[in-house]
Formats: structure tokens, C-alpha cells, sequence
């Protein structure tokens, strides 16, 4: 409840609105608190691409001086992201 602020919606309902759901990539840790399970259910229900990362908590993919950093995960996690978003955001030209 922390984070809510007039300007701020709930994910899950963005992305329900989205025109293709299957182009988000969501990155979880299943230990991370923020994310509770029904609600990545809801998101893989909806279309949402989901990486799940056994074990994980919040923020396992950040700074490697964290204690909640995995460097294994992290290093897959930015792997996928990069991936994605040269698909779905920077599309190959043609030809």
C-alpha cells in the first residue's frame, strides 16, 4: 500500500488493457512479498510472458552488494529482458 498514490494504477488492470498482453515480460522472484501469487496468476492468465525464479526475493536482480542479489538469476533475468525488448520494442527491419 506503500507505493499507491492518486497517479498510480494497479499493474494487473494496465496490463488486462494492454492490446497484447503477450508483449510484457514480467521478471518475479517466487519469494518476493510485492508479488503474491494470485496475482502473477492473474498476469500469466491474461497473457502475460512470466520468468519465475525460484527463491528469489525482491530485487534479486540488483546490485551484486545486495543481499537479496543472485547472481546466476540475474545474470538469466537480464538475459531475457534484453532479448525481449529487442523483440517487442526494437523489431528487426526488413529485408
Amino acid at each position: 500500500d506503500d507505493w499507491h498514490g492518486p497517479g498510480q494504477g494497479q499493474p494487473i488492470e494496465l496490463v488486462a488493457a494492454a492490446d497484447d498482453p503477450s508483449s510484457v515480460l514480467a521478471i518475479i522472484g517466487t519469494d518476493d512479498p510485492y508479488t503474491l501469487p494470485e496475482q502473477v496468476e492473474r498476469l500469466a492468465e491474461s497473457g502475460v510472458r512470466i520468468a519465475r525464479y525460484e527463491g528469489a526475493g525482491h530485487g534479486f536482480v540488483h546490485d551484486a552488494d545486495r543481499p537479496a542479489h543472485r547472481e546466476d538469476d540475474a545474470r538469466d533475468a537480464w538475459r531475457r529482458a534484453i532479448a525481449h525488448l529487442r523483440h517487442e520494442v526494437v523489431p528487426s527491419s526488413p529485408g
